[in-house]
């Protein structure tokens, strides 16, 4: 299958992948988000905020929010992105958006931090890594202290608490299109990192049988439970809006007339205007 059209789909249409049954389509798909990445987005919680709402998210690894800051850690490969997909649907139902902050990306590197995580391996790196992220439209200002790599908080933080590479200059968003185009980057950077480091064989053989299979009815059936869930609510609304409308008719003192009445009466207001 086209790449081009698989890359479409994984930056734009998710769900349909679920449909892909070619071997080597899968390898090129899970192969686009090799690491499971963590995401904190510092964002608010709604009234209606509930955290077991994205606990029940097929696949995500973990769920960690408070009322500023809501994280999650997605797996890797296709389980991974459709697990964002669903992040991202239930995002805005509970949440608003702080346009004062951003998101972090965490990618991780628990198998190889010990060898990555030091001052000579980020200084042979800085200065690609920054000319990468570079073009990225949140990165305005490359002279910045900030822009840099380093083992303390910066564009690139190599974090020895967490075994990642947080990435910590993505945009605030809920789109899912935007976020998953900064976590497969960020996954290529750190792809691309370990091969420089450790060899380009020594990152195949750990990646090779590294993707667990995707349930795709498990899937589907959160999809649909979630579709009728919004349904639902959706009916409710418009409920509450005619019960609204009704008391607002009621207070008005409208009462219905049938059409040869009306008709009539409209009759008769028009001819004192004549």
């Amino acid at each position: 299958m086209d790449k081009e059209f698989l890359l479409d789909l994984i930056n734009n249409n998710p769900i349909v992948l679920l449909a892909i049954k070619d071997k080597n389509s899968i390898d090129f798909i899970n192969n686009q988000l090799p690491y499971s990445t963590g995401i904190e987005i510092e964002c608010n919680s709604l009234d209606n905020f509930d955290e077991s709402i994205f606990e029940k998210i097929p696949d995500i690894m973990a769920v960690n929010c408070d009322s500023c800051e809501k994280r999650f850690r997605i797996p890797n490969g296709l389980r991974g992105i459709i697990c964002l997909y669903n992040i991202c649907q239930e995002l805005p139902k509970y949440c608003s958006l702080n346009l004062g902050s951003g998101i972090h990306y965490h990618i991780d590197c628990t198998e190889t931090s010990k060898k990555l995580h030091t001052k000579q391996v980020i200084n042979r790196n800085n200065n690609w890594i920054i000319d990468d992220l570079a073009r990225w439209e949140t990165a305005k200002d490359t002279t910045s202290n900030d822009a840099k790599c380093d083992l303390i908080r910066c564009w690139c933080h190599f974090s020895t608490e967490f075994y990642t590479i947080e990435i910590r200059i993505g945009e605030m968003t809920f789109d899912y299109s935007t976020i998953i185009k900064r976590i497969l980057d960020g996954n290529r950077i750190v792809k691309k990192l370990k091969q420089i480091e450790l060899g380009e064989s020594f990152v195949t053989e750990h990646l090779k049988d590294h993707f667990q299979p995707i349930d795709t009815s498990k899937i589907l059936l959160h999809l649909k439970i979630s579709n009728l869930t919004q349904l639902e609510t959706k009916i409710e609304t418009m409920r509450s809006a005619v019960k609204e409308l009704e008391k607002n008719l009621k207070a008005f003192d409208v009462v219905s007339t049938d059409y040869s009445t009306a008709t009539i009466t409209i009759k008769s207001r028009v001819k004192k205007f004549i």
